[in-house]
């Protein structure tokens, strides 16, 4: 798609050209130093370009072409710098921004240091999308005449002639009733032989020594007849004892996920027949780091270590493939380190320089994620929310203030959602502040929230009225309401992760409206329906609810971003009362053998007594998004409005919204229904019109 030739004429070398198709430009280097650097750009799909040229791999001295589509970029450099700040915060200083010229071509031109560089850049709109001709140095480069100058040659040389980008990514045609009975189909498995019912645990950890040791009693009951055969799963720890109080013998396994567990009983068992059956595992160096592409900030899932010690998603404790027993912990640390799980404390004691800490969770609920734990030199704040919940953070000494702000911010999200879900089923939540050896790590467990040193900054000033929820300093801010919502979506609702997700993003802009008003929640829904559509096509797309989803990186903006402009276009139709209502059933309907995208549509047509089959068919179980055209013309009475739906697949189903503006200065919003090819809807106006808006408010799930 580019070439990068050297042009000899007269045994003369002139200056080599970086030329690129699709779309088309061209600038000249200064050298044949000069070279594309990789840098996450695409080649187009999504209508998204990123081409960066530099001299050298750390890219200090640079010049880049940039492509962003409308959606990403309001109002150009205006979006831009807003960006830069939130990404760079004080380092950023602006020099310039206002109009200026590049060759011919009227621009908008920002100038702006961080960290002492200077970068320069140059924006103009072509078609649906702003492109940016950048050029970035150090200032001892631009302060030198002849490297300014070589820099200034290649700003002259920029030349844009567009065009088409890269054909955009298939939207996955996957039928809506396949979809449903995929899900179907993996929700009805029939179940294991056995369940565990409860898990007695004693945990001994010493930090110091970087060990932990686990003996857990579990409580087996048999589903079916005949059951002879159980599979637990661990990681991290080796088991080396299993006893029972039937013969049995058992194997561990290595395995890429987790460790296997097989036990084989001598003597089936008939159904409901239970027994106990303890194992013993430890390790003598708990840690697991894992390298990963879909969430690279995220690294070590568990460790024991003297500064900080945790466990995430790491299997510490053996557990089954349906993962909802009752637990009943008890921690054995050093004296001066407290431990912490979810559930409930029930008993704690020291003695002989140990101290040990019992937790309680008697209710039985599916969890992604197994009970964590977290041991540290911990002091820490608690609240209690108005439906009861204990609401506490944790954290090291001098970190006081930040625990205080944490506590708050709980219990404004905690408010915002009990309205929103109903309370939930436990007592207590801890959040909890833990230090990873590298990376960073943010995780919802059951009862108990762990975020590392990037999730926990100073609160003081945190706006979110903007509705970026990408913006850097509203990161600590939101992680605490998104991990909070997950002891809602993910483990009391038990909801599927792709739609859990989903939810969790509109919890934010719940958080985001209690916070700042409903204009603050508006324009969260604009931030996370651009962050859906603006960068589609770079992809496949497919549904929310086909399995499918993460099958590549798309899945991000789609389970994300997706969700959340979904449910805002729900509540719009439903109206506040009947909306929040139908979320409250949908969280009440807990039956873990019906899928949770069933029990989520359920929910919403038992509160409303409403058939709303194909609103969640089309959003839910169908890929892709509707594109819409508007235009307008004069009419006898005011005006005639047209829109035509021209994406490939049947017609959308849509609630749309048109601004219509008159040449005496009023203007009035109309809503149709779109869900044809193309209509027209006529309006009596007091005077001519003179423009239509299509969807003022930039929520409308449509490109």
């Amino acid at each position: 798609m580019w070439i990068l030739p050297f042009v000899f004429a007269l045994g003369l070398q002139t200056a080599p050209k970086f030329v690129h198709e699709r779309p088309d430009f061209e600038v000249a280097l200064p050298s044949s130093e000069w070279v594309r650097r990789e840098v996450g750009g695409g080649s187009g799909a999504g209508g998204i370009v990123t081409v960066v040229l530099a001299p050298v791999a750390d890219l200090t001295t640079r010049c880049s072409i940039l492509r962003q589509p409308v959606t990403f970029l309001r109002d150009g450099l205006t979006t831009r710098e807003t960006q830069l700040q939130g990404t760079a915060g004080e380092l950023y200083q602006r020099v310039r921004l206002g109009p200026a010229k590049l060759g011919a071509r009227e621009t908008t031109r920002l100038d702006y240091t961080i960290a002492g560089a200077l970068t320069i850049e140059w924006a103009f709109r072509d078609g649906d999308a702003w492109v940016i001709f950048q050029i970035a140095a150090p200032a001892a480069t631009w302060s030198d005449p002849a490297a300014r100058a070589a820099l200034d040659a290649m700003r002259d040389s920029f030349v844009w002639k567009g065009g088409s980008v890269a054909p955009p990514a298939p939207v996955d045609a996957t039928p809506v009733a396949q979809v449903r009975e995929r899900r179907r189909a993996a929700s009805s498995e029939p179940p294991p032989p056995f369940e565990v019912t409860r898990h007695t645990i004693d945990v001994r950890i010493d930090p110091e020594a970087r060990s932990l040791e686990v003996d857990d009693t579990l409580e087996l009951r048999a589903r079916v007849d005949g059951a002879r055969q159980l599979t637990l799963y661990t990681s991290v720890v080796e088991v080396d004892d299993v006893t029972c109080d039937a013969p049995i013998e058992w194997k561990a396994g290595k395995a890429p996920q987790a460790d296997t567990l097989t036990i084989d009983l001598k003597e089936p068992l008939k159904s409901g027949q239970t027994l106990a059956m303890s194992v013993h595992a430890a390790s003598a160096d708990y840690f697991l780091a894992v390298d990963q592409k879909l969430v690279e900030e995220v690294a070590v899932l568990g460790q024991v270590r003297p500064r900080s010690s945790y466990s995430s998603h790491v299997v510490w404790y053996p557990i089954d493939a349906h993962n909802d027993a009752a637990v009943d912990i008890t921690f054995d640390v050093p004296a001066k380190y407290v431990a912490l799980t979810g559930g409930e404390l029930v008993e704690s004691s020291e003695a002989g320089g140990r101290r040990t800490f019992r937790y309680v969770e008697p209710l039985r609920t599916r969890r992604l994620i197994p009970f964590g734990f977290a041991v540290g030199e911990y002091v820490s704040r608690a609240g209690r929310s108005e439906a009861g919940l204990e609401l506490s953070a944790w954290g090291f000494a001098g970190e006081e203030k930040r625990l205080d702000q944490r506590v708050a911010t709980l219990l404004q999200a905690a408010a915002a959602f009990e309205h929103a879900f109903g309370p939930l089923p436990w007592k207590q939540v801890r959040f909890v502040h833990v230090r990873p050896e590298r990376k960073e790590t943010g995780v919802s467990l059951p009862g108990m929230i762990v975020v590392s040193d990037g999730y926990f900054p100073d609160l003081d000033g945190v706006d979110l009225s903007d509705g970026d929820l990408s913006r850097r300093g509203a990161l600590g801010l939101l992680v605490v309401a998104d991990e909070l919502s997950h002891q809602w979506n993910i483990y009391a609702a038990g909801f599927p992760n792709e739609l859990g997700e989903g939810l969790s993003t509109y919890t934010n802009a719940l958080f985001v409206e209690a916070r700042h008003g409903h204009d603050a929640y508006l324009k969260t829904m604009r931030s996370v329906r651009d962050g859906w559509i603006g960068p589609a096509g770079a992809e496949t797309e497919f549904a929310i609810a086909n399995p499918a989803v993460y099958s590549n990186s798309r899945y991000r903006s789609v389970v994300f971003c997706k969700t959340p402009v979904v449910l805002h276009g729900l509540r719009r139709r439903l109206g506040d009362e009947r909306f929040f209502a139908g979320l409250r059933r949908a969280f009440e309907l807990r039956d873990p053998d019906v899928d949770g995208f069933e029990r989520f549509e359920r929910g919403f047509e038992e509160a409303t007594r409403l058939d709303l089959r194909p609103f969640f068919d089309q959003w839910f179980f169908r890929a892709g998004f509707p594109t819409l055209e508007v235009g307008h013309e004069k009419s006898a009475s005011g005006v005639r409005v047209t829109l035509r739906q021209t994406q490939t697949g049947e017609p959308y189903d849509l609630d749309v919204v048109l601004r219509i503006a008159c040449e005496d200065g009023s203007s009035r919003d109309v809503s149709v229904t779109s869900n044809a090819r193309e209509q027209s809807f006529d309006f009596a106006l007091p005077s001519p019109p003179k423009e239509v808006t299509l969807d003022p408010e930039g929520t409308l799930p449509a490109r």
